[in-house]
Order: structure tokens, then C-alpha cells, then sequence
């Protein structure tokens, strides 16, 4: 990378230094400014030059070097020089690209995203004292191989999904970050087994107290705009969500049987999807265990099209909002329970909800998943 000189006036790489950067061409950005751009696998939207005041600096995510107007040790081949290191330094921190991150919860939604990616018994890495496990699958959808990264929370609730998003997304930059496991679903609109997945999520874990009553006081944001048009495009194959779904089961050891006894058997038809389906709906997000068969409906008058509560879904959305990008995110929830008092009292459904949201996942990944349509995405590495 050649710098030149500063001009005076603040300058931002934006679409078409970009383009120049890919193809590593020369951009001049007006007055007498020119950079070269001959190193390629960087994002050149994370990197902007100008000068303010008396200081000249360079930066790439935060990293920079001063340039005081007077001081001749910073002539151009020096400043070139630092700058070049302060770039190598930065690129070594920078989030590595990735097409699909996918973050679990609990054991059994990772245990079930391994399996159907095919990588149970592969060794993660660590960064930072966090796993991750990778895989690259093919997709026929873009005809070429996509790059995923699986990582684990560990812990439930909206504080640990957060904290756990922003370590991941300092860790790596991906296209899509999708947060995937089980919920309870509304017994109106859902059966054990089935997927939602969320077009809004609703935070309800603030509220106000008043007068004694203490009520939700939800924010609603809505699926990015471009992951929706991937979403409702999307025609997932049912029949093979449920063969995908019942061969990560057997291969967990937890294969669904039906009970014997009759009695049983009639409410576990009646409860249980045997093929799953996929519907389209709000979740609720917050910091409660629901086993009140009331709350769907004290939920529903703050947003009508709740359908699914779970616990981490507002943390990795607020926590995307606050990092100040446009990640593309979405949230995929397999049914596991009804959120009322008869939770897990028919059969533990866990297993089959993970596995019906991993096989979503995979799916999606391989024929709904389309990197060139997501706004804050790089191009793809071929």
C-alpha cells in the first residue's frame, strides 16, 4: 500500500474507492490524496484516511499515527512506512470473513448444529478462551463453498447472548449471523417440533412499575430488510427439513418415539409435529422461564404476532444495534414446549426442537442463503 499525501479535507472510502480497492486500482479522492491499493483480502470500507487540526492520521479500526504539521520526522517515506505497520498490526486484529456465523445456547441446540453440519466429533478452536467450530459446505444456491463458524453461549438469557455476540463479531465478520435453538411456542399456532422464525423480534425484558402494576415496555426491531427478502423467498423443502431433522436425532442417540400407552400416545399426536412445519412470526424475547399458560396472551397485547418467547434473541439484536453495523442477522427457534405448566411433562421435546432449527439452519444455508443480496456484506472470497 502507497500513501501519499493528506488534502485537507476529511475524505471516506466509501462504494467507489471500494470498487477501485477490489480491482487494486489507484483512487483519487480529490486534491492531493491518492492511495494505492495493492494488497488485497481487506475490507476497504474499514479503512479511511483524513486530517484534522494539526493531526494527520492514518486508521484502520481505531489504529492510527500522528502527523504533526512541523515535525520532519514524519515525512512521507517515513509516515509510509509507519502507516504500512500500523495497517499489518490492524489486519492482525481484524474479524476474519466468514459467510454464516450460527450461535448456540445450551448443549443440546450445539450438539444438534454439529451433527448436522457434519462436524460431532471435530476439535473446536479457541479465541479469546471461546470455541468455535468451522465447516465449509456447498451451496447450490450460489454454487460455491460457504464459509461457517459455529459458536456457543453457554448461558441463557439476554445479558449472555449480547456479550457472547460481540465477542464473536470481534472475532469474526460474518455475512450472516444467525442465532439458532428452541423456544416455547404458542399451542394456538405451533406443535412440538415446528420452527418459527422471526420476521420482529420484541424485547420484553424492560418494563415500568406503576401504581403497584408492573408492566412490559417493549422495542421491536424488525428483520433487516435484505434477510427478510432472503427469508420470504425462501421455499424450505418440509419433507426433507423432517428427514434432516429425524437423522440428527438418531444420530444423538434420541430418536422420537411415540408412547405406548394410548392415552399418551393420543396427546402426543396431538401435541407433537411428526414433520415439522416453518412459519413466519414475531418472537418474544426476555429473561424469563415462562410455565404460565397466560403469558402468551399478556405478551399478545403488546405485539399481536407473538407466536415464540425464548430468552437470547433481543441481547444479540441490541447488541448487533449497538456495534454500529449493518449485520444481517436472523433467529431460528425450534418449538420445544408450550411456555404453561405441562412444560416437558409429555416428553423432552428439546431434542427434536434443536434438531428441526439446526436442519432450518442448514437449508437454509445451502438454498436460501445469498451473499450478494445482504447490504453490509463484503463480496465473497472465491
Amino acid at each position: 500500500i502507497r500513501l501519499g499525501c493528506i488534502g485537507s479535507q476529511v475524505v471516506g472510502l466509501v462504494d467507489e474507492a471500494a470498487e477501485h480497492a477490489l480491482l487494486g486500482q489507484a483512487f483519487d479522492g480529490g486534491g492531493n490524496m491518492t492511495i494505492a491499493w495493492t494488497l488485497h483480502g481487506i475490507n476497504p470500507r474499514q479503512l479511511f484516511v483524513c486530517r484534522r487540526a494539526d493531526l494527520r492520521y492514518y486508521a484502520a479500526r481505531g489504529s492510527y499515527i500522528s502527523a504533526p504539521n512541523n515535525d520532519d520526522r514524519y515525512s512521507p517515506p517515513t509516515w509510509r512506512r509507519r502507516g504500512h505497520q500500523r495497517l499489518q498490526e490492524a489486519m492482525l486484529n481484524q474479524p476474519e470473513d466468514c459467510d454464516l456465523g450460527i450461535l448456540t445456547v445450551i448443549g443440546v441446540e450445539l450438539d444438534a448444529m454439529l451433527q448436522v453440519f457434519g462436524i460431532a466429533q471435530q476439535q473446536p478452536e479457541e479465541h479469546g478462551h471461546r470455541k468455535y467450530w468451522r465447516v465449509r459446505i456447498h451451496s447450490p444456491n450460489e454454487g460455491r463453498e460457504l464459509a461457517v463458524v459455529i459458536g456457543f453461549c453457554g448461558k441463557a438469557g439476554t445479558v449472555s447472548a449480547a456479550l457472547r455476540t460481540v465477542r464473536f463479531m470481534r472475532n469474526f465478520s460474518p455475512a450472516l449471523l444467525v442465532l439458532a435453538g428452541i423456544a416455547a411456542g404458542d399451542r394456538r399456532k405451533f406443535k412440538l417440533g415446528d420452527v418459527a422464525v422471526a420476521v420482529k423480534v420484541a424485547d420484553l425484558s424492560v418494563g415500568q412499575v406503576e401504581n403497584g402494576r408492573t408492566r412490559v415496555r417493549a422495542t421491536i426491531p424488525a428483520l433487516p430488510s435484505d434477510v427478510a427478502q432472503l427469508v420470504g423467498s425462501f421455499n424450505c423443502n418440509e419433507p426433507e427439513l423432517s428427514r434432516r431433522a429425524n437423522d440428527v436425532l438418531k444420530k444423538l442417540g434420541k430418536p422420537l418415539k411415540p408412547p405406548v400407552n394410548q392415552k399418551k400416545l393420543r396427546a402426543f399426536k396431538k401435541a407433537c409435529a411428526m414433520s415439522p412445519k416453518v412459519r413466519l412470526c414475531v418472537i418474544g424475547s426476555g429473561n424469563l422461564l415462562v410455565r404460565d399458560g397466560n403469558k402468551f396472551t399478556e405478551y399478545q397485547r403488546i405485539e399481536p404476532q407473538i407466536r415464540a418467547i425464548e430468552m437470547e434473541a433481543a441481547g444479540m439484536v441490541h447488541a448487533l444495534e449497538d456495534v454500529g453495523q449493518q449485520q444481517a442477522w436472523l433467529v431460528v427457534r425450534g418449538i420445544s414446549d408450550f411456555g404453561d405448566e405441562d412444560k416437558d411433562k409429555l416428553f423432552d421435546a428439546q431434542p427434536y426442537a434443536s434438531a428441526a432449527a439446526a436442519a432450518y439452519v442448514r437449508l437454509f444455508a445451502e438454498h436460501g442463503f445469498d451473499r450478494r443480496f445482504l447490504v453490509g456484506a463484503s463480496r465473497p472470497q472465491l
